[in-house]
């Protein structure tokens, strides 16, 4: 089998073939769109072939199109490249050639590439959580507005309310032009976001009504429906974590040093990680804030300190509530149960929710 070592860009392309011995066959510089670089390989490379590049914008639809060519398609994970990233000598055909040799040596540090549905619904997700931005930036640039006019809100209920909406709209009390064509502008782009958020939840919430896991983990207290999608589309497939514990570092939700048990409270860190932003940066993960102080099973820092604790939350009997799954948490001098055991169980329902939509012959492929 020939192995290729691809370094792919918007408007160009180096291959490096090597046998299957590592010996060099040729390099092939490509110019032009993906589509000539997937022409040049359908014609100049030998068969069958391996193939290896680096995860980018567009990853998941040339792993699509080189899988209907090659034996195998390695996507390798850019950030984990030292043997690239941190070279002195680094150009597109040096590059590609140290892609052949990893895969070659079967060394390369591979990504999880989801299925065409599941980017899309990532990419929905993620498109939601922008829009949420610009639309809290708009109603920053509307408080910022009323408060340099001195301007009281005057409408019970809120001024995002569709009272505060239409108060802010008749607002008699601009006296310059330029200040009412502010307010109308500002007042049609928050209309206009609200909308848009409305449109993208309602394609949310029909994907996962149709997912089972997505419905079970709304069973857990704090978990919501845009928790519980984000969760799922993250992990895609469980059966990649060999452990739970790996499921709460790859959303990044262990806690600090110094955070568990101590004066402050537990949270997500490494939010730049896969899936980290789209969960972990949720509230703290799983469960927010008000969710977490409700909830009688979460262990909060100095709980174990307290008389009872741990009776409390393990139903009287002394025992500790994630027995058997780390268990000796709170015997390890309280370690508070933060968004890791969370997504632990999280994980866990994943799975059970997908066995039971094989056995139903429901399974969507998320």
């Amino acid at each position: 089998m020939y192995i290729v070592g691809l370094d792919v860009h918007a408007k160009r392309s180096s291959m490096c073939i090597l046998d299957e011995n590592g010996k060099l066959v040729k390099h092939l510089e490509v110019k032009g769109a993906w589509a000539r670089m997937l022409q040049v390989v359908d014609e100049q490379v030998p068969r069958p072939f391996a193939v290896c590049f680096e995860a980018s914008c567009g990853y998941g639809y040339l792993h699509d199109q080189l899988a209907k060519r090659a034996e195998r398609v390695t996507v390798a994970h850019p950030g984990q490249l030292r043997l690239i990233f941190r070279s002195k000598k680094k150009n597109d055909r040096v590059d590609a050639d140290k892609l052949a040799k990893l895969l070659l040596l079967k060394e390369v540090p591979a990504v999880h590439v989801p299925g065409m549905d599941v980017r899309a619904w990532r990419g929905l997700i993620n498109y939601r959580r922008k829009l949420i931005g610009r639309r809290a930036a708009v109603k920053t640039q509307v408080r910022a507005f009323l408060r340099g006019l001195g301007i009281a809100v005057g409408v019970k209920g809120g001024l995002w309310t569709k009272k505060g909406v239409a108060w802010l709209t008749e607002l008699a009390l601009l006296t310059s032009p330029a200040d009412a064509v502010r307010r109308d502008v500002m007042v049609d782009d928050l209309t206009a976001l609200e909308e848009k958020v409305r449109r993208v939840e309602r394609e949310l919430n029909r994907i996962g009504r149709a997912h089972p896991g997505v419905t079970l983990l709304q069973t857990i207290p704090g978990v919501g429906p845009r928790t519980a999608e984000a969760f799922v589309a993250h992990v895609d497939d469980v059966r990649r974590f060999a452990r739970v514990k790996q499921v709460g570092s790859y959303f990044g939700l262990g806690a600090l040093p110094g955070r568990v048990g101590g004066s402050q409270p537990p949270g997500p860190h490494h939010q730049g990680r896969a899936g980290g932003r789209a969960v972990a940066g949720r509230r703290g993960g799983v469960a927010g804030p008000a969710a977490q102080r409700q909830d009688p099973r979460v262990l909060r820092p100095g709980d174990a300190q307290r008389p009872g604790a741990q009776e409390d939350r393990a139903g009287g009997d002394g025992a500790s509530p994630d027995a058997g799954d780390g268990g000796d948490a709170a015997q390890r001098g309280g370690v508070a149960r933060t968004g890791a055991a969370a997504a632990a169980d999280a994980a866990a329902a994943v799975e059970r929710a997908g066995q039971t939509g094989n056995e139903q012959g429901k399974d969507k492929g998320v």
